[in-house]
């Protein structure tokens, strides 16, 4: 493993883009390694200058790696991670930016923040207030995780002929992942009963943003959707409505988030806190 290493929330678009952030900065002179909120550092994580991007270890770990390392920087904005990034003396945490924005400014702070990363911004803090942040996610949403192509839209949303293009197929495949969402929310919902709430949940491995809100304001006050990965592990995401905090609920297992959008892992199917109401 290099002496550099950039922890990044793993699976996620604002937390690929920090990664990418990183890269602008390091390239190949450091390990890039996705996780999820909860996970364990891994046991090879010593004497080294650790960077932890839109993710935080949890803080019952971080004593001990900051001891072990030479660095510890972490680059945060989720709520529930507030306590843990208190425990370390370096790095940004600000809860009105994303993980994408405030990386690009530690690693790059004389350099403008690039505009599709005001876009991934917009989404993650789910505010819309860009235009055309929806269809310039969407274009994102099909392009692999990789930092050639990230680097290759980071140019041609910064080109105004190529921008307009992005728009362009962007509103075709929003107009699609509308017809996609629709049917799941219409046939694939299930009433559950999640810590007193009488809530729907589906499973789906994708748009989880999208079903959770559309969930949380046709049954409020929240909304589940859940998936499982390869290795029998379950991916629950929840979205509120704002007036509850599901990060405190993500929190009970190891999970985190923001007020109104958290996640969390458990084992397996037959884990899933919530029961069924026929």
């Amino acid at each position: 493993m290099k002496n550099i290493v950039v922890i990044y929330h793993g699976d996620c678009t604002d937390g690929f883009s920090s990664a990418w952030s990183a890269w602008k900065k390091f390239g190949n002179k450091a390990d890039y390694i996705g996780i999820e909120p909860g996970d364990k550092p891994i046991s090879r994580l010593k004497d080294k200058e650790i960077y932890m991007v839109d993710v935080v270890y949890p803080a019952q770990y971080l004593k001990k790696l900051v001891k072990e390392n030479k660095k510890v920087v972490a680059i945060d904005h989720h709520f529930s991670n507030q306590k843990a990034f208190n425990l370390i003396s370096n790095g940004l945490f600000d809860l009105n930016h994303s993980g994408a924005v405030l990386s690009w400014k530690y690693f790059h702070p004389k350099t403008e923040i690039p505009k599709f990363l005001k876009h991934v911004e917009d989404m993650d803090l789910w505010k819309f207030k860009l235009p055309k942040t929806k269809e310039i996610i969407a274009y994102l949403n099909v392009v692999e995780f990789g930092f050639k192509n990230w680097d290759k839209i980071y140019k041609d949303v910064e080109d105004k002929k190529k921008y307009r293009e992005y728009i362009k197929d962007g509103h075709l495949l929003l107009k699609y992942e509308d017809i996609i969402i629709n049917k799941i929310v219409d046939n694939k919902a299930e009433l559950v009963n999640f810590f007193g709430y009488k809530v729907y949940a589906v499973n789906s491995p994708v748009f989880h943003s999208q079903i959770g809100n559309i969930f949380s304001k046709k049954l409020p006050p929240l909304g589940i959707v859940w998936a499982q990965d390869k290795g029998g592990r379950v991916h629950i995401s929840l979205r509120s409505d704002g007036k509850i905090d599901v990060s405190k609920i993500a929190a009970k297992f190891r999970g985190g988030g923001h007020k109104a959008s958290a996640a969390f892992y458990v084992e397996n199917c037959s884990k899933l806190p919530w029961k069924k109401i026929n």
